[in-house]
């Protein structure tokens, strides 16, 4: 007999992400952390840009997300949103993988 691998709830972000439009994430993940347990992922595909501030506003949620007991990662990083990370010393910050369907696997 073996456990069936719940599939972890996906958030797609799009659009641009700035500290104003981030909050929508952070409400998004602190209701999903009273609801889940185990693990969610916010897929960055359709992000057509993000400053320092929105990425800010994101860890910040995720950090939230984490200590109610929520696993975080982000799938389908675009490549701006790959060199912001990098540029800002995030890499260690972030469970990623190439698809939303990988991160099951993880």
């Amino acid at each position: 007999m073996y456990a069936k691998k719940e599939r972890a709830p996906v958030i797609r972000l799009s659009g641009e992400w700035s500290a104003d439009s981030a909050a929508l994430v952070a409400d998004q993940l602190t209701g999903l952390a009273k609801l889940t347990k185990g693990a969610v992922t916010l897929d960055l595909s359709a992000v057509d840009y993000m400053d320092s501030a929105g990425l800010s506003t994101v860890v910040a949620a995720c950090a939230r997300a984490r200590s109610a007991g929520l696993a975080v990662s982000l799938c389908n990083v675009t490549p701006s949103v790959a060199q912001l990370i990098e540029l800002c010393r995030l890499s260690a910050v972030f469970s990623r993988c190439e698809t939303s369907a990988a991160s099951l696997e993880a």
